[in-house]
Order: structure tokens, then C-alpha cells, then sequence
């Protein structure tokens, strides 16, 4: 899936996927890969940035696997 963040509002994101568009809800697809009920812009914004930074420092593992993208919303991003 190709998309660029809608970061006004991510729950109406544009994306590609085989060669189709479509809205792409990033705030719940976020939700449901961290295995919570809900995620706010603002949250998404942070887990963003810290998965980026988990690329450049992997001393916590792959940030693309759920289980390592869970650790960092569980360590620094849930209230």
C-alpha cells in the first residue's frame, strides 16, 4: 500500500492499493494493530515519530513488526 498521512485528518487518508484508490483510515488501522480500542491524532503523530526513530536505533527490534510497534505505544505513547 502506497499512501501519503492525511495529517489534518488521518482517518481520511488517500491511498493506492494494486493500482486503486481509496480512503485509507490510518487512526484505526493504527487502533487495530496496537490492539487498542482507539487512537487520537495526536497519539498517531507520536507513534509515528518513534517508529521512525526505532529504524534508525533498533536496539528494540524491527519497528515494522506489531509486537515492537506495541512496546513502544505501551512504553512511551499510552496515557
Amino acid at each position: 500500500m502506497n499512501s501519503n498521512i492525511n495529517w489534518i485528518d488521518p482517518s481520511n487518508t488517500s491511498a493506492v492499493l494494486d493500482g486503486q484508490s481509496y480512503s485509507y483510515n490510518a487512526l484505526s488501522a493504527e487502533a487495530q494493530l496496537l490492539n487498542v480500542s482507539s487512537v487520537t491524532g495526536s497519539q498517531f503523530m507520536d507513534i509515528v515519530i518513534l517508529h521512525e526513530l526505532a529504524h534508525f536505533s533498533s536496539t528494540i527490534g524491527n519497528p515494522d513488526n506489531a509486537t515492537v510497534e506495541q512496546q513502544l505505544w505501551n512504553d512511551c505513547v499510552k496515557n
